[in-house]
């Protein structure tokens, strides 16, 4: 059926109930788990300096011991167009008879909405395996060999073996956390006060029983749950845009390093084609999405 054999449908009488005149307007989800802010440059680059770990001790009249300061890698990412538009023929809008024709830029908006939070979304569905997204150390945000660039050792913020949630994940996770070093390798303060699960009731039950159950869930020990006191998460984001229902992370706000930088933000133009007789509606906009320190982010990828 052509699209203006569909207009034209709306130009019945009797059909006016089966109009959605409004759009439901959902909380917005990426910028609860990204930094939002903007960019003038079509792409952003960052890298990082590391000096001294130590100070040396010396003895009165003693000369400095100076020591080089190292400098990380350099990491880019380059900015992406998203647009999209739709057109209403003349006779559409001659024939439709409850004006609701011209309300269609509120679906191009709520689609804007949806283009930015799969566009975000998809830094943590790439988070395990690093396909789209790399970090300084050209590693995937979670990995279990963060290299370090002032030390031999290497870092993990995801446990060798899946975990599923529960209080044994909660503890291997915060267990990492608490082991983060700097990249000299010295030991980091890191505390999460972020949880983020995929859309799944489940899920979100169990999540809550962990949480605030004083003694520790899905046990006949009726010991003391430890997690309740360890992990107070200030926020608990329930992502519906996840792909994978069982991941789940734990998040640092403050030195979380992943971004969502506007270049351009959505803009919607109109105008009438005299050439084919119809009115368009466009929508465009321009953003990065990228991360460059993976510390401050926790998480696992069970699959069930």
């Amino acid at each position: 059926m052509s699209m203006i054999q569909q207009h034209r449908l709306l130009a019945r009488p009797g059909l006016r109930k089966d109009f959605q005149d409004t759009i439901k307007k959902f909380p917005l989800m990426y910028n609860q788990y990204l930094k939002e802010g903007s960019h003038n440059l079509p792409e952003i680059s960052a890298t990082t300096l590391v000096g001294p770990n130590r100070l040396i001790q010396s003895r009165e009249l003693e000369p400095v011991v100076y020591q080089e300061v190292v400098s990380g890698p350099k990491v880019m990412a380059v900015d992406k167009t998203y647009k999209a538009g739709y057109y209403l023929s003349k006779e559409a809008i001659d024939d439709d008879q409850y004006g609701k024709l011209n309300q269609g830029a509120k679906w191009l908006a709520e689609a804007a909405m949806y283009t930015k939070e799969y566009a975000g979304v998809a830094l943590v569905n790439d988070a395990f395996t690093g396909t789209n997204f790399k970090g300084m150390d050209n590693l995937s945000l979670l990995n279990t060999a963060h290299t370090l660039i002032n030390s031999t050792s290497t870092v993990a913020n995801m446990p060798s073996t899946a975990v599923s949630l529960s209080v044994a994940g909660f503890t291997a996770l915060m267990d990492l956390s608490r082991k983060c070093k700097n990249e000299n390798g010295d030991p980091m303060m890191v505390m999460p006060n972020t949880l983020m699960i995929a859309n799944d009731q489940g899920q979100v039950n169990k999540a809550y029983q962990i949480l605030e159950s004083s003694l520790e869930p899905f046990t006949a020990n009726n010991q003391d749950n430890p997690i309740r006191r360890n992990f107070k998460p200030s926020k608990i984001i329930v992502n519906p845009y996840m792909t994978n229902l069982f991941h789940y992370f734990i998040v640092d706000s403050e030195i979380n390093d992943a971004h969502f930088l506007n270049r351009e933000a959505i803009t919607m133009t109109d105008w009438y084609d005299n050439e084919v007789d119809a009115a368009k509606v466009k929508a465009r906009g321009r953003w990065i999405i990228w991360f460059y320190n993976w510390r401050g982010w926790y998480g696992t990828n069970p699959s069930a």
